[in-house]
This record gives structure tokens, sequence and C-alpha cells, in this order.
């Protein structure tokens, strides 16, 4: 379902897999959180009542979060933080409902799929939680690609002044564009207002150098979903004057990944320390704080 996503995590929080749903509802790599804990994204003041579902899982009825009593069946809800780009962005907290049960860890090996997101359980762990989180209020993050990276290379030629000259067909079904949509528009048109300054950087650098590759930048798709691009451009010049005629470009899209990655290896390389974990937002969290917290 649109609105939810599976997950399994030990009884002392640790995550061993979450599926690919969760990426577009909440911000995170299934990969990320398989090396994280259930409650290093969840809320402070949540945290204390998960930990008792999880550590009582005989004794659920007299749970304050609300357990389901439908057999062994474990329900509760709690708010999950949604990941970010930017560590500094101030936390948003989604009110999620997990409802599912508690197995033995034995039985990982025919819960898990076989996939590169799973990780091995420890030793000392005795039950794991396989359930659903389904979100209150679901909002579809559009600015993560889902688009089959070996497959997604197009070319487009610009003018001086960065209008569309040319678009290959090999971008419709990536941006969804036919090349008459887009021939006479600006390139920036399309380009995420949080991206345009490292855009207009790396521009400026190819009409000095002549050639270069571009930062990682959202492109606006014509479904409306924001993909992420790098590109490769170089100024063709008039054979006979020698003068910039045009620019070729050459785009790729980037899996959310190699974003994540490169984010982080700007922020050590700024001098700026990376958080490995989740900051953990104060326990006398106020409507009036700067952090959003979505019930």
């Amino acid at each position: 379902a649109l609105d939810g996503f599976i997950m399994i995590f030990s009884s002392n929080g640790r995550i061993y897999y979450a599926s690919e749903s969760v990426t577009s509802l909440l911000g995170y790599l299934p990969s990320e959180l398989a090396t994280s804990t259930i409650y290093e994204i969840t809320y402070q003041d949540d945290q204390s009542l998960l930990y008792n579902v999880l550590l009582n899982p005989v004794q659920q009825d007299d749970c304050s979060l609300a357990p389901g009593k439908n057999d062994n069946q474990v329900s509760f809800t709690c708010h999950i933080k949604r990941g970010s780009l930017d560590y500094r962005d101030e936390p948003i907290y989604e009110r999620v409902h997990f409802v599912g049960y508690f197995r033995s860890d034995a039985d990982l090996e025919t819960l898990i799929p076989s996939s590169r997101y799973s990780s091995t359980p420890a030793s000392d762990t005795k039950l794991v939680f396989v359930g659903t989180g389904r979100l209150h209020t679901p909002q579809l993050i559009r600015n993560v690609s889902l688009i089959d990276v070996n497959k997604s290379e197009f070319v487009s030629k610009h003018s001086l002044e960065w209008k569309f000259l040319f678009l290959d067909q090999r971008a419709s079904p990536i941006i969804g564009y036919l090349p008459f949509e887009v021939l006479g528009t600006s390139g920036y048109d399309y380009y995420h207002v949080d991206d345009l300054d490292d855009v207009v950087m790396c521009h400026e650098s190819l009409m000095r150098k002549g050639e270069g590759t571009s930062c990682f930048y959202r492109f606006l798709t014509k479904g409306q979903q924001w993909i992420w691009l790098q590109t490769r451009f170089y100024i063709d010049y008039n054979q006979w004057n020698s003068k910039p005629e045009f620019i070729v470009c050459t785009h790729n899209v980037v899996n959310y990944a190699e974003v994540l990655k490169q984010k982080k290896k700007t922020d050590v390389s700024g001098g700026r320390l990376e958080q490995s974990t989740p900051p953990t937002p104060p326990s006398n969290w106020s409507p009036k704080s700067t952090k959003r917290l979505n019930r």
C-alpha cells in the first residue's frame, strides 16, 4: 500500500529489515535503517512507551500504547522522524501506527527477503517484531529517484542562455516531456529552488573552462516528481570564428544513495561534523518549538 511499509526489528530496537516503500514515505533508504535502531528515529517522548512494548511482549494488555487484542497481534503508535539530506534541517515527525507480532529470531531467515538491505541478527536477541507501519497522514516524498539508473541517460543541447535547443528521445521515459514540449524553455524552469545556487556555480565554471561536470541537482518531471541528475557538459564552438555556439549536456539519473553519500562527504570536507545518528529532540517539545510533529 502507498501509505505503509514493512519493518522488522528486535526487542532491543535493532532494525533488521525495512521495505522499499519506506523511502517514499519517510525518506530513508532501507540500507540506512538496517544499521540503526528504531529508537534513533523515534520521538523521545515515545521511546519509553515503545521500550515497554518491545521488552514486555507477553504483557501487552497493560501497555499504554494501546496494543491490539487480536490473538497475539501487537499494535502501537509512535512518532517517527523523517529522513533528511541535511542533518541541520528541523526535525519532522510523522505519526506511524505499527501492527504486527513477535517471532523468534530463529525465524528471521524465512521472514526477511534475500536482500542487501537485511542484516544478520545478534546472538543475544530472542524475539523480533514483524509488522507494518502506516502513516496517519501519508505524504509521498517526491525528490527520490526510483528510476532504473542503468537505463537513465539522455542528451540535450542548450543555448548560452540555457534554453533547450534539442532533447534526446531517450529523455521522454525519464522526465516525461516530449522534445517539442521543452524546446525554447529554460533549463532553470525545471530545477529545484534549493539547488539553484549550486547549479549556477557549475554553469559559471562551465563558461570559464568550456567543459565540466555538474553537482547533483533535482529536475522536475512532467509528472511533478523530482529526480536527481548529474550532468556532463561542454561548449561547442564555431569552427570558423571559434565563438561559443551552444552547450551539449549528457544527463545521468543519480541513485538517491549516491546523493546521500555525496552529501555526507561534502559536509565532512567542509569542516562540519556529520552526525551518524539522528539528533534526539528535546523532551519538553511544545507547539511553539521549532520542531514539527505530525499527529
